[in-house]
C-alpha cells in the first residue's frame, strides 16, 4: 500500500481537445476514457482522487459512478496544471500536501507506477521540486513530435525536454557514448506550495516553442527528478490512432 500520507491524485480533464474531440468521453470497452483513468488512479490507493474539469458532462459522469469532481470556476486557466492549482486552492490544501497530476489520457499507466511516483516525491523532497516518470526510448517513438524526449544527468535529473530528437551528434563524434535519453510520461508529483509557485510564473519562450509546460520549471531553476518505469502497454491517447490501439488492447 502507499507509504505517502495525504496524497491526492488530481486528473485534469478538458472536454475539447484539438487532436481528439471530446477525448475524455471517448468510449473504451464501453466506458469513457476518463472513467478508465479515474479507476486506475483509485487502484493506487491515494488519500483522494479528484477529476478537475471544465465540463458539467464529465463531472456528471464521475459523480454518477461515485467519484469526486471539481468544476473550475476560473476563466484564466491555460493548462491542466492551472486546473489542479485552482482545485487545490478551492479545497484548502496546505502547501505541503503531495499531489499527483495524472493526465486524463493515461488509462494504461499502472497503479504501481503512480505509487512509485508518490514515493519518489518523498525520497527526493530535498533535491527535487517536481518528480515525473520516463520509459525507454524505442526507435518507433523517435522523431514523432507527439512523443516527448527527456535528457537526464547522472542523478536522473532532467536537463531538457523536447518533441524533437535530442541531442545533436557531431560528425566527429561517431564513437561518443549517447546521453541518457528517455521517453517522458506526462505525469507529475509535487507539493501544493511548488504547484502555486509554478503556476505564478510566466510562460517562457522554450515552453511556448515546444508546447511543454515543464520547460517553464527548468527555465526558472526548478529541479525535476525522472523515475524510470517500463513502457505502459497502453500509451497516452492523443489521436484517433492512439484510441484505436487502446481499444484493441482492452478487447484482448
Amino acid at each position: 500500500c502507499f507509504i505517502v500520507s495525504n496524497l491526492k491524485i488530481v486528473i485534469p480533464a478538458r472536454l475539447h481537445s484539438t487532436r481528439l474531440p471530446r477525448k475524455p468521453l471517448q468510449l473504451l470497452a464501453g466506458r469513457p476514457l476518463i472513467e478508465h483513468t479515474y479507476r486506475r488512479a483509485l487502484e493506487a490507493e491515494p488519500d483522494e482522487v479528484i477529476v478537475a474539469t471544465d465540463s458539467d458532462e464529465i463531472a456528471a459522469h464521475i459523480d454518477g459512478i461515485g467519484g469526486i469532481s471539481h468544476i473550475s470556476s476560473l476563466n484564466t486557466i491555460r493548462c491542466g496544471t492551472d486546473r489542479i492549482s485552482e482545485t487545490a486552492q478551492a479545497r484548502g490544501w496546505s502547501d505541503d500536501t503531495p499531489v499527483i497530476n495524472l493526465q486524463c489520457d493515461e488509462p494504461g499507466l499502472p497503479a504501481t507506477a503512480l505509487r512509485a511516483l508518490g514515493e519518489n516525491l518523498e525520497k527526493h523532497d530535498h533535491d527535487a521540486d517536481i518528480c515525473t516518470l520516463a520509459a525507454p526510448l524505442t526507435p518507433e517513438l523517435e522523431g514523432n513530435p507527439q512523443n516527448v524526449t527527456v535528457v537526464v544527468d547522472a542523478n536522473d535529473m532532467a536537463l531538457y525536454f523536447s518533441r524533437h530528437d535530442l541531442p545533436f551528434t557531431a560528425e566527429d563524434a561517431d564513437d561518443a557514448v549517447p546521453p541518457q535519453r528517455l521517453h517522458h510520461i506526462g505525469v507529475y508529483a509535487y507539493r501544493v506550495g511548488t504547484l502555486k509557485r509554478f503556476t505564478a510564473l510566466p510562460q517562457c519562450e522554450a515552453e511556448r516553442s515546444e508546447s511543454l509546460e515543464q520547460l517553464r520549471a527548468l527555465h526558472n531553476g526548478m529541479s525535476i527528478h525522472i523515475g524510470r518505469i517500463a513502457s505502459p502497454e497502453i500509451p497516452g491517447i492523443d489521436t484517433e490512432d492512439d484510441l484505436a490501439f487502446a481499444r484493441k488492447c482492452l478487447e484482448k
